[in-house]
């Protein structure tokens, strides 16, 4: 379980004004709101990729070390791509796994790839291959880590309806794995059909 309080941030204007959330273990919540609501901003407190401007609880104890903590338990899907161009596909997802600590495991990015539909990609750079699949790599290789929560900033917005659904089933897989799933979206019928709770930012 993930509690943030106290949450407060203010641009030009005040965004969260000591604000509160709780996320629940091995679910899927979805936060949608209108642009420049805060959404990317309350995703980068919770996916720890920005610097802490609440109390964040992990299981009930206190975060002492955000960057052990991310690299450990947290993978994040950016909307836009942080694919390195000057490596192959395989390289990016070797990279990922130097990045987390662990040992390649050649089987399971393979699987995983597979089960995207983009194994044929492994020689390619990313600068080389679509957009729908950057993205489709950006997601394999955060799962690759297997890491306990994965944040998901609008991860259909390059893909076309059939992969969309693609898309949803690998998420929803995950959460049935014991994966806590946060995404942000504007495709509201996306988080409708995936989410166990939305949250709407106003």
């Amino acid at each position: 379980m993930i509690d943030i309080k106290h949450l407060s941030i203010t641009f030009d204007r005040v965004i969260f004004d000591d604000a509160s959330i709780t996320l629940s273990n091995n679910s899927i919540t979805t936060i949608k709101g209108k642009s420049g609501t805060g959404k990317t901003t309350l995703l980068n407190q919770l996916g720890l990729v920005a610097p802490l401007a609440c109390d964040y609880l992990m299981e009930g104890h206190s975060i002492d070390d955000p960057l052990t903590t991310r690299k450990e338990k947290i993978g994040y899907v950016h909307q836009e791509s942080t694919l390195f161009n000057n490596m192959t596909i395989k390289e990016n997802m070797e990279f990922a796994f130097l990045l987390s600590g662990q040992e390649y495991n050649e089987t399971r990015m393979n699987d995983i790839l597979c089960s995207m539909k983009i194994e044929h990609l492994l020689n390619q750079t990313p600068d080389h291959v679509s957009g729908g699949e950057r993205q489709r790599v950006a997601i394999a290789r955060v799962i690759a880590t297997n890491p306990k929560i994965i944040c998901f900033d609008e991860p259909t917005s390059a893909l076309d309806p059939k992969l969309v659904m693609q898309v949803s089933k690998i998420i929803k897989d995950l959460a049935n794995i014991s994966k806590t799933i946060i995404i942000v979206t504007h495709d509201i019928s996306f988080a409708e059909q995936i989410s166990d709770r939305i949250i709407e930012l106003r």
